[in-house]
């Protein structure tokens, strides 16, 4: 909504310099207020956004409906999605609301089911669960003529729309690279930096899935949740920023070179010396990965923009618990009025495996948008607890 209007701003030190410079006086707006145009220019032109879907699936019930299996297979692609697009400086502006992107998805969903002990047949106790497995293939058709799209994220790596690859691809300057892939390494045997910018990840996943089990005996219940998320990069800028001050746990190992060693700076660092840092090999033999090394190409500020800090998302969660008691009754409703009083204690987020270097792969930078994947001093997901009582007249 309203993306087809130019707004103002309330003027600040920080969007002034953005917009115009740092040649102009940026404590002005400090003393007394005003406002500025926003650089994102509002479209007149824009109209919704158009998809169209192609879905099939099956659902069958066996043994009495005690099993069920359905699976669904689909295809939609979306024209028109609105993006901010780049437009010249000369404008005044330095984006545009536009109908930029063609976006496709094709995937399939599964999910089956089955009841362990049915209530006809016991009337005590019931087990039954559920498991959900889906993969998506999302990749993005066209931008309208435009090479690429940001849309999360800072200077270095950039979550952004690029045609060929899917929505949230990581764009950035990494290392050079031959045809056959292998790093373009220096004199030294050190990587080199790439000529221009590129997509160096991608966040999507390959799958995901859960798996729920509930357990009833008489008035007790038991929920349990478990889900699967089974690749996705994600970059974990705050090691990257770490390892480049010198605070990261990688950069406080100290090491004896048991030959000589050229650092990046292009020190020889003498067998049998110490020095703090690792023994890195890229390819032409083992080479010194010391402070010369984290505050330039090796760290998360230099030229180029830490591809080694790139990591798998994948991840397995214990994502929710929920124990609970229902007190019911003839007698009970007699003597209290009342139907039921249910009683229950929950859990979410409890317990997380993965080997994901950072706190927790499931983040993001800017929160819920289409960028996705950027970890930069971000706050890990919540762990909650709840207690409750239902009273049910």
């Amino acid at each position: 909504a309203y993306l087809n209007r130019t707004y103002y701003l309330g003027a600040s030190s920080t969007n002034l310099v953005e917009s115009y410079g740092p040649s102009l006086d940026a404590s002005s707006p400090l003393y007394g207020g005003g406002y500025i145009r926003n650089t994102l220019k509002g479209n007149p032109n824009l109209a919704p956004e158009r998809k169209k879907e192609l879905e099939g699936g099956i659902d069958l019930r066996f043994l009495e409906n005690r099993m069920n299996f359905s699976a669904t297979v689909y295809g939609n692609k979306t024209t028109g999605a609105i993006l901010p697009v780049q437009v010249a400086a000369t404008t005044g502006y330095q984006t545009i609301n536009a109908n930029a992107a063609s976006i496709q998805n094709r995937g399939v969903e599964l999910d089956f089911g089955f009841d362990w002990f049915k209530r006809s047949s016991n009337d005590k106790l019931q087990i039954s669960t559920n498991i959900i497995w889906s993969k998506n293939k999302n990749k993005v058709l066209s931008l309208d003529g435009t090479k690429q799209i940001g849309l999360s994220g800072f200077t270095g790596v950039i979550s952004s729309a690029v045609p060929g690859y899917g929505l949230g691809a990581f764009w950035g300057v990494g290392y050079d690279k031959d045809s056959t892939g292998k790093l373009v390494l220096d004199a030294n045997g050190f990587p080199t930096v790439a000529p221009s910018e590129s997509v160096l990840g991608d966040p999507n996943p390959d799958w995901t899935g859960a798996i729920s089990t509930t357990f009833s005996y008489k008035k007790i219940n038991l929920k349990v949740l478990f889900d699967h998320v089974e690749g996705g990069d994600v970059w974990n800028g705050t090691r990257a920023a770490l390892t480049t001050i010198g605070t990261a746990a990688e950069t406080a190992t100290e090491t004896t070179a048991t030959t000589n060693l050229v650092d990046y700076g292009g020190n020889i660092i003498p067998a049998g010396t110490t020095f703090r840092g690792s023994i890195g090999d890229f390819g032409a033999g083992p080479v010194a990965l010391n402070q010369n090394w984290y505050n330039d190409i090796g760290g998360g500020f230099g030229s180029a923009t830490g591809p080694q800090y790139f990591e798998k998302g994948t991840r397995t969660r214990l994502r929710e618990i929920s124990l609970g008691y229902t007190i019911s009754g003839t007698k009970f409703t007699q003597k209290t009025k009342l139907q039921s009083i249910d009683i229950s204690l929950s859990g979410r987020n409890i317990v997380l495996w993965s080997n994901y270097k950072g706190i927790d792969p499931e983040t993001n930078l800017e929160g819920p948008n289409n960028g996705r994947g950027i970890d930069y001093f971000n706050n890990p997901s919540t762990r909650s607890y709840l207690f409750s009582i239902k009273i049910n007249y």
